[in-house]
């Protein structure tokens, strides 16, 4: 009766043990699935940075090209007022 109690509680010891593993093994997918989620993050964050670049570039063209606009405003004005004048 002995024998059978001491392999009933190895048993029981065995079973413990492997639900502590599966405790551990689940606990390595969580962090695995947290640090794939960061690096997914992660990479849509330097695409937004990488596109807010571009847009502040065509901004700056087309406010330069707004001010080269200008510029042939005011020239083609003064080119009137001086044909005015002749």
């Amino acid at each position: 009766m002995a024998v059978y109690s001491g392999i009933c509680t190895l048993l029981v010891s065995l079973s413990d043990i492997f639900v502590g593993l599966g405790d551990i093994f689940e606990s390595l997918i969580d962090i695995y699935q947290s640090l794939s989620d960061i690096l997914v993050n992660t990479a849509a964050l330097l695409v937004s940075l990488a596109t807010l670049l571009v847009n502040f570039r065509y901004l700056l063209v087309s406010f330069g090209t707004l001010l080269v606009n200008f510029r042939y405003l005011l020239v083609s004005f003064e080119i009137k007022k001086s044909s005015d004048c002749i």
